[in-house]
């Protein structure tokens, strides 16, 4: 399987600065019903794409009115995903929350995606079924003050709206989930493919936050959660200086794998990212090492880069132009010293706070080139 991740920009003249967030995504839920299931899938995927997410961790103990910090974080996040469950209306400190989120998106034009979990969408809106059977409570419960249960009412039929309008007469959980062609969200039924569904949302809330992501193919994925921590730790990101980290290992253990996962991770921290792929095959090429310098150079915006003649001329662009730019570069299936030397001869090519990674089979050329820390891939015992 792999995940085919949209990077195409949506077209949204009238969406604030992203400078004002602080949050990429708050997930809103119903924890009784979600939180052992897809809320925790849902949650560490986000992490491990680098996208930042609010997520309440005491949410099974919730009581009482929400807190401020849970509002001001509703109010910072670019994209709220909402999770309606069976018994997400019986939960006022839920209603309030979504309540909150509407408000959000119609006087910022936050984002919302709804997710509509083992739950028919026309329940939602319209609150029939246990979303009906709930409020038949809530209107017992705050008959001195029905204001506030017709504003929940409001936020429900608002959040469901365009998730309605885009599929007209949709058959209910068809599959293991039904998407809105759109950016309006999708059903998922109990049971679901939890890959299927996580490729579907992920894509979606990317194409919102106009990020480039590179795809890569799920099937070695075993292990890659504390195959991403240990190389984190080596990468130091946020340490000022440059640092170059090898990852090495025999071929078919999900080198690349993990390289891509940690750029997809952490390119949003760098002023600019390159993955420049398939080192060892492409230097074979026709032009050689010099249209990877090319793919290097090119692949950073704003560098207004003269024309690259040869190797050497390669260099001397590549030491000038990335002197001061903190990037995020990976050198992948790389196999030969001299391609190390041509692309990323020293740390002091690259501006303050870059980080170098270097995939490989061989770890005596990472020893050669002098690459101060490395990680060995071995096959997961999982």
């Amino acid at each position: 399987m792999e995940y085919n991740i949209t990077t195409e920009p949506a077209a949204s003249s009238s969406s604030p600065s992203t400078h004002q967030w602080k949050y990429d995504v708050f997930l809103s839920f119903r924890g009784a019903d979600t939180r052992v299931s897809i809320v925790d899938l849902l949650y560490s995927s986000l992490l491990n794409w680098g996208i930042d997410t609010f997520w309440d961790e005491d949410q099974l103990k919730r009581e009482g009115d929400i807190p401020r910090e849970i509002f001001e974080a509703i109010e910072k996040s670019r994209i709220s995903v909402v999770i309606f469950s069976k018994n997400y209306a019986s939960s006022t400190w839920c209603l309030d929350e979504l309540a909150k989120i509407i408000e959000c998106k119609n006087s910022q034009q936050q984002i919302v995606l709804p997710i509509f979990y083992d739950v028919n969408p026309s329940d939602v809106r319209k609150q029939t079924g246990t979303f009906g059977e709930a409020f038949v409570e809530h209107e017992v419960r705050f008959k001195d003050d029905l204001g506030k249960v017709s504003r929940w009412k409001a936020a429900l039929t608002e959040a469901t709206k365009s998730f309605v309008d885009e599929i007209k007469d949709f058959p209910l959980f068809p599959n293991d989930f039904l998407e809105a062609p759109g950016l309006a969200g999708m059903v998922v039924k109990d049971g679901y493919d939890g890959y299927k569904f996580i490729n579907a949302i992920i894509e979606k809330i990317l194409r919102q936050l106009k990020r480039t992501y590179l795809a890569y193919e799920t099937d070695y994925l075993v292990g890659i959660d504390s195959r991403l921590r240990e190389v984190n730790d080596l990468l130091g990101v946020g340490v000022d200086a440059v640092r170059m980290v090898g990852i090495s290992g025999i071929r078919g253990m999900g080198k690349t794998i993990l390289a891509k996962a940690i750029y997809n991770q952490v390119a949003h921290k760098f002023k600019a990212s390159c993955f420049l792929g398939n080192v060892r095959e492409n230097s074979k090429g026709p032009g050689g090492l010099v249209d990877v310098q090319k793919s290097l150079l090119y692949d950073i915006p704003g560098l207004n880069v003269p024309r690259v003649t040869n190797v050497d001329s390669g260099v001397n662009i590549i030491k000038s132009r990335l002197h001061g730019q903190k990037i995020l570069l990976i050198i992948d299936d790389v196999d030969q010293l001299d391609q190390l030397k041509y692309l990323a001869g020293s740390s002091d090519w690259f501006g303050a706070g870059s980080r170098i990674i270097i995939t490989t089979r061989d770890e005596d050329l990472l020893h050669a080139h002098g690459v101060p820390f490395t990680y060995q891939v071995k096959k997961s015992s999982g």
